[in-house]
């Protein structure tokens, strides 16, 4: 389905709001909530996080993300026009492409939409600063939570946490400009967790045209330590309901504990004598191409996998030990590689097998840099 989106009218109404004397690295907030107080040094600290990526490339250029994002190819008509500083933003402009982002860690509940990186060529690499911004545009925020040369960190007019980030690309004679209005919509947030998010959000943006530099796949502190708040909130929910559930769960049955939006991120099987055959016969794959892949066991039981299910029956071992898997094939059509990622543990003397998605497989893995950080997840799931 096409979308619409006609920014034109939001960004008219966020600038609605008279400007606060803020110093840059200092966080206020509303006397009827919690002070908080930042400084640039621990600001600084977190967009210094390090945090394993990933490299995308499209038809013009090389994308760097975190592990966690992925470009949405799923389409849609963007219509819209913004004055920002001396640089006119149209949607319509010959000058003007985007790339929308989608984070895979569904912390909003509903929906994956993380904004857009908009890409408008121009000459003149002052069009947008921090100065200019905040004289031109003063009824836009409320408050300054962070400024720099390239980033702002404010609470809008409409009291919504925001990012803005501009960086020229000299080689590329044009201005990426990052903006993304933090609602919480179907999902609660405390202010705190807010500005975490947005910081995580302005780290995106500060590196996603800076040089690729691959990190280790195997280092869950560097996983753990990237993840924000809320992302991080998505998976204790999860492993509270399976640690709350595991004496009800039957053996060889399966456990799907839902997202707050429903989505099945992670599925759990209490390993009786059915599922512990399954495991062994995955367990037994080696790493080369295997066709037509199927369970000699109980049917219903491998039903409940939907990786194992799909059209798609030529897999690969991407890793292997003797604990976890992580299964990967690539539809023929798309040319997209899905992954799956199964751990076997001893949890509370229960044979316990954890994989990723459920019997319908919808929420799937669709890069390698997330698969590996599900196979650290399962190891460490007590240290989020």
């Amino acid at each position: 389905m096409m979308r619409l989106f006609t920014i034109a009218i939001l960004f008219c109404t966020i600038l609605s709001c008279k400007n606060k004397s803020e110093t840059d690295s200092e966080l206020k907030t509303d006397t009827t909530t919690k002070d908080i107080t930042l400084d640039a040094t621990q600001i600084a600290n977190q967009l210094d996080t390090s945090v394993i990526s990933k490299h995308i490339k499209t038809d013009k250029d090389t994308i760097i993300l975190p592990f966690q994002y992925s470009l949405d190819f799923g389409g849609g008509i963007y219509k819209f026009s913004w004055q920002l500083c001396d640089l006119m933003i149209d949607s319509d402009s010959l000058n003007y492409s985007h790339y929308s982002l989608k984070n895979n860690i569904p912390y909003k509940g509903f929906s994956s939409f993380e904004g857009n990186i908009h890409l408008v060529n121009t000459l003149d690499s002052n069009a947008v600063t921090t100065q200019k911004f905040k004289h031109s545009n003063k009824e836009f925020y409320k408050k300054i939570y962070y400024a720099d040369d390239e980033s702002i960190i404010c609470k809008t007019s409409r009291n919504v946490i925001a990012v803005l980030s501009f960086k020229y690309l000299r080689d590329k004679k044009s201005f990426a400009i990052f903006f993304k209005e933090n609602h919480t919509v179907g999902f609660e947030a405390s202010e705190e967790e807010l500005i975490d998010l947005a910081i995580s959000q302005l780290r995106l943006a500060k590196n996603i045209f800076k040089e690729y530099t691959p990190k280790d796949l195997h280092d869950w502190n560097t996983y753990k330590n990237s993840l924000s708040q809320l992302e991080s909130k998505v998976y204790k929910k999860i492993f509270t309901k399976f640690n709350t559930s595991l004496d009800s769960i039957g053996k060889d049955a399966v456990f799907t504990p839902r997202t707050d939006g429903n989505q099945a991120l992670i599925s759990t099987i209490k390993l009786g004598n059915e599922g512990t055959k399954l495991w062994q016969e995955i367990s037994k794959l080696t790493n080369k191409n295997i066709t037509n892949f199927s369970f000699s066991g109980n049917t219903e039981l491998f039903e409940q996998i939907g990786f194992l299910l799909s059209r798609i029956n030529t897999m690969q071992v991407e890793f292997i030990n003797d604990d976890a898997i992580i299964l990967k094939k690539k539809d023929e059509y798309s040319k997209q590689t899905e992954y799956i990622v199964m751990n076997r543990q001893v949890i509370n003397n229960n044979d316990i097998l954890f994989f990723t998605g459920s019997n319908y497989n919808y929420d799937s893995i669709f890069s390698k840099e997330m698969a590996y950080f599900y196979l650290n997840l399962f190891n460490n799931y007590n240290d989020l």
